[in-house]
């Protein structure tokens, strides 16, 4: 049997490709701290999904307001919890 009918073969074997059907998506929150020259410090958010940015916000005094922030708005618009949150 030659290279390229095996090759057939074990493509008959596989059958079709399989349709593609829901693929959850991954979403992530990523909270900055910034420091300001006059030493404050502000907190700002952004979501990812898929590693594309879909939104960001703030400037928050808190990382807890800036995280409570970007949870209404995968809650909202996303409809979907976050899988990830990182504080940088």
């Amino acid at each position: 049997m030659s290279s390229t009918r095996t090759c057939e073969f074990s493509a008959f074997l596989a059958g079709p490709p399989r349709p593609r059907h829901h693929i959850s998506s991954m979403i992530e929150i990523i909270i900055e701290r910034w420091t300001n020259s006059d030493a404050s410090q502000d907190f700002l958010w952004s979501i990812w999904q898929d590693d594309q940015r879909v939104d960001m916000g703030g400037p928050h005094q808190s990382a807890e307001g800036a995280e409570e922030e970007a949870m209404d708005f995968c809650r909202g618009s996303l409809q979907s919890e976050p899988d990830k949150i990182t504080r940088l």
